[in-house]
């Protein structure tokens, strides 16, 4: 792994503040942002990782299933 512990730390903090101000809606874009940093800083030998998801799909793949449809 490469990056800064301390950027991760603030754009994490950042997002907690969105969820609290949001009651929690943000949070399918913060775990996608989040993700998307670990991956783009995560490598395995010469490759480095790729995350491609975002908040709008998680939140389609969560929110059909909790309401039980």
């Amino acid at each position: 792994m490469d990056g800064s512990a301390w950027r991760f730390a603030f754009v994490a903090l950042g997002w907690t503040l969105a969820l609290i101000v949001t009651l929690g809606l943000a949070w399918p874009w913060m775990a996608a942002r989040l993700e998307r940093i670990k991956w783009a800083h995560s490598h395995y030998g010469d490759l480095q990782g790729e995350f491609h998801g975002t908040g709008w799909e998680l939140l389609k793949a969560l929110f059909w299933p909790s309401l039980g449809l």
